[in-house]
């Protein structure tokens, strides 16, 4: 699917907010899909919003940030620590109910890896919660080898964790299981009901 039909698909059919998960390897041009759907929504004057984890590492003060689109874009310093990817993570899904929370939202879009269902799970427990609708769009590799995604990745990902993340990728993530690894002693929990739409791409050069 070429990405103007890719949007008319996503936005002529929805009269509701949406939330836009863009999940894929690093390298696989998921900022700059979000940051094209960014530019549409706001060309026809709809309030839509960039959110995703590595926004957080660009930040002196996450917490206050209330920006238009996402923090790279920004001209910011990128300052990765290991030992705050957690809270990178919880701080992005408290973004997008932020986010999802104000009556005149249209999208939110959150490039992230989402290598698992149970990474993509809080963002579909906001869409839920929020009535939102939900899209989900599968770059993977984008057609790139291991070697070329681990090259051409803006914040230095090497090889080795680019080819875990890649061994590990659901490829249908919609069985996947939505509870984190340290969490499945507890029971599964059913299906939500509700808005969803699932829309696979692959966007290959």
């Amino acid at each position: 699917m070429k990405g103007k039909n890719m949007l008319s698909s996503i936005y002529t059919s929805t009269s509701t907010k949406v939330v836009i998960l863009i999940r894929g390897l690093p390298s696989t041009g998921k900022s700059t899909l979000a940051r094209f759907f960014l530019m549409a929504f706001h060309l026809t004057e709809k309030n839509a919003f960039v959110r995703c984890a590595d926004d957080y590492f660009y930040l002196e003060n996450p917490d206050e940030f209330s920006g238009p689109s996402d923090a790279e874009e920004q001209g910011l310093e990128y300052k990765y620590k290991g030992e705050e990817i957690s809270q990178a993570h919880l701080w992005c899904v408290k973004q997008a109910h932020s986010l999802l929370s104000k009556d005149d939202t249209k999208a939110v879009i959150i490039p992230n890896t989402f290598s698992q269902r149970w990474e993509m799970e809080p963002y579909i427990n906001a869409a839920h919660e929020h009535k939102a609708e939900l899209v989900v769009i599968d770059l993977f590799d984008a057609g790139l080898a291991v070697v070329e995604l681990a090259h051409c990745n803006s914040h230095g990902v090497p090889e080795s964790t680019v080819q875990a993340m890649k061994d590990r990728w659901e490829y249908n993530w919609g069985i996947g299981d939505p509870r984190a690894p340290w969490r499945r002693d507890t029971p599964k929990p059913e299906p939500k009901a509700g808005l969803f739409r699932r829309l696979v791409t692959a966007l290959r050069g």
